[in-house]
């Protein structure tokens, strides 16, 4: 039996993504906040204040977001990849 591989047709270039992740952050904060609540699993971390979330970087297959987790004692940074399943075939797929 043939298996099949995923051809992968060019990616998201650096500009094209910046342009992404600017948008997202300025029109889509409350968004990216969800996101990052989300990926929360740790109890401990769940109570912790999260704010700062803003997307770094995307890809055809995910995208970065970085947020800061704080109680009255420490604030701790975090990145976390929201992988796209399938991946993207291209930019085009983002609108």
């Amino acid at each position: 039996m043939e298996t099949k591989k995923q051809v992968k047709i060019g990616d998201i270039s650096s500009e094209t993504s910046k342009k992404i992740c600017d948008y997202m952050n300025g029109a889509h904060e409350i968004t990216l906040y969800a996101m990052a609540k989300a990926s929360l699993t740790n109890s401990a971390d769940k109570r912790k204040e999260l704010s700062n979330s803003s997307m770094n970087s995307i890809s055809l297959e995910s995208c970065d977001i970085s947020f800061t987790l704080s109680n009255n004692e420490e604030s701790e940074e975090k990145l976390v990849k929201f992988p796209f399943d399938p991946p993207l075939q291209s930019s085009k797929e983002l609108k």
